[in-house]
């Protein structure tokens, strides 16, 4: 196997050049442009390997995964002939590799790295044209490996085009003129293809249609939830890249044309994050977040780790458990050296439009605490479920799990301060998820120290440091472990724990406020 690379021109002594392929590649994109690469003066095309980990290489290697070899110029100055004879007579630790960058050197073609991305590369892809796994030990541990494990050889897609094509999916539930307002804000090129399902109103959009032809108009029987409305398109379109909008939302100017020029510089991204803007505050969210509203997802990313809305979860935080499946599966992929494949463009793209009588604006309160604390949990379940089936550390399953509890915990505190009534239900809700998930997690990390940092920087995002609130999260954990009611304590929340630690709820908590609350936590813990 050693010598094989070396005897091409031997083997097949017909040919001028030849494309090789290391067995532990995958092609995901067109690369039938290499064939036009001018080798006249060239041994062989190749990706230039990166100094890494202290390594010094005395003069440039190529990385012979994936190569095309001139044969003919190769037989011509008997290039094969000595390469072969240094292979017979010298130990080279990396084999034909060494080799053929020793004996080759000043005419080796460097190609981009594009065409041979690896997991160690220093420097970050635009178009992952060819996946290169070299150096992986154990590829039943390797997020790909159920994809490709179960994928039939007949269902690889030959041949994939250089161009791409977006899905724009909107759901829509009793409300032309949200739906309209979305419509309007463009004009979708022919490459993008929009997606308009109905959940189960059994509203007539022959209007609609006629108004915008270019959308696809689709309508669910019953009323299923936003999560499962987003699944169904997912279904319904081929589109290589989804953009996933609410009714209302709408796009910024020119915004479509910015999210389609991001894509086109880069596809070896997974996921991009858009900035958007609440156009009844006209407040700019400019970072990776949890909504729907302001992401592209990557199709071939979402099929190959499977995934999904959870069914359970629809009607709630359905976006929290998507985006934290996909956020999961990225960031095991960093820990296997890959470079980051999910991006935020500071670009403002989206509207996210609140509507006045929507469900979560008129019965706020009601809603908040019915509904968010378990539908944060089913969705979180739901993601931790997609994690544990692609094989992600156990680390990032348990930062998912204090993330959960976290949210829960800030929900808990807040109904305590508006909405005592709800707070047994929500205790219940919690303390399954704990005895059912948190629990087994938290036996497996050993070291609590990590534990307790890791909830201290989650809380420090949460919103309920804007109320004042003084939280004790350890004292928390121990009565999930203890009581099956929830202390009564809580009830009397507002009066006894609320403690107002500054007077502009706007700004940002300080670093002494958060040392403060450590340190309060501390002495009660004592």
């Amino acid at each position: 196997m050693v010598l094989l690379r070396a005897a091409y021109t031997k083997l097949f002594p017909e040919l001028d050049r030849i494309l090789t392929i290391d067995v532990d590649t995958i092609v995901n994109e067109n690369i039938s442009n290499l064939w036009d690469l001018n080798l006249d003066d060239y041994y062989l095309a190749a990706m230039k390997e990166s100094e890494q980990d202290g390594q010094l290489l005395v003069y440039p290697y190529a990385n012979d995964g994936i190569a095309i070899l001139n044969l003919k110029k190769l037989r011509e100055d008997k290039k094969d002939d000595e390469i072969i004879d240094a292979l017979n007579t010298y130990f080279y630790w990396a084999r034909e590799q060494d080799c053929f960058s020793e004996l080759c050197y000043g005419k080796i073609l460097f190609i981009d790295s594009d065409y041979n991305v690896c997991p160690y590369m220093a420097d970050e892809p635009a178009h992952e044209k060819v996946t290169h796994f070299a150096g992986i030990k154990d590829w039943s541990k390797f997020p790909h490996f159920n994809y490709y494990k179960q994928l039939p050889i007949s269902e690889i897609q030959r041949n994939v085009p250089d161009k791409f094509d977006l899905d724009i999916i909107i759901p829509t539930y009793k409300n032309k003129t949200a739906l309209r307002r979305t419509l309007d804000s463009f004009v979708p090129p022919d490459n993008v293809h929009v997606f308009v399902i109905d959940d189960g109103s059994n509203m007539d959009y022959e209007e609609e249609r006629r108004a915008y032809p270019w959308a696809h108009f689709y309508a669910l029987e019953e009323n299923r939830g936003p999560g499962i409305v987003r699944q169904c398109g997912l279904t319904l379109g081929t589109g290589m890249y989804v953009l996933f909008l609410d009714a209302g939302d709408y796009f910024y100017e020119d915004g479509l044309e910015a999210v389609l020029e991001q894509i086109k510089k880069n596809t070896y991204i997974k996921l991009y994050s858009f900035s958007y803007v609440f156009d009844n505050s006209n407040k700019l969210v400019d970072r990776i977040d949890y909504k729907t509203i302001g992401k592209v997802y990557k199709r071939s990313f979402l099929e190959m780790y499977n995934i999904h809305y959870s069914e359970v979860g629809s009607y709630a935080n359905e976006d929290y458990g998507f985006i934290t499946a996909c956020r999961l599966i990225l960031d095991s992929l960093s820990k296997f050296n890959f470079p980051s494949q999910i991006k935020h463009i500071r670009i403002p793209a989206f509207y996210q439009h609140v509507e006045k009588n929507s469900l979560t604006t008129t019965t706020k309160h009601n809603y908040n605490y019915a509904m968010r604390p378990k539908g944060v949990i089913d969705n979180g379940v739901n993601a931790l479920e997609i994690a544990k089936q692609n094989h992600m550390p156990v680390s990032l399953l348990i930062r998912a799990c204090n993330d959960i509890l976290v949210r829960e915990y800030t929900y808990l505190l807040d109904a305590a301060i508006n909405q005592p009534e709800s707070l047994e239900s929500i205790w219940l809700v919690i303390r399954n998820f704990y005895l059912d998930y948190y629990r087994m997690y938290q036996k497996i990390q050993k070291d609590t120290s990590l534990l307790t940092q890791d909830v201290l920087k989650l809380l420090a995002h949460e919103d309920i440091f804007a109320h004042g609130v003084r939280v004790n999260f350890s004292r928390f954990i121990h009565e999930l472990e203890t009581e099956a009611s929830i202390p009564s304590y809580y009830y009397n929340y507002k009066d006894s724990a609320f403690i107002k630690l500054r007077s502009d709820n706007n700004a940002p908590i300080s670093r002494e406020t958060t040392q403060r609350l450590q340190e309060s936590n501390s002495e009660e813990e004592h």
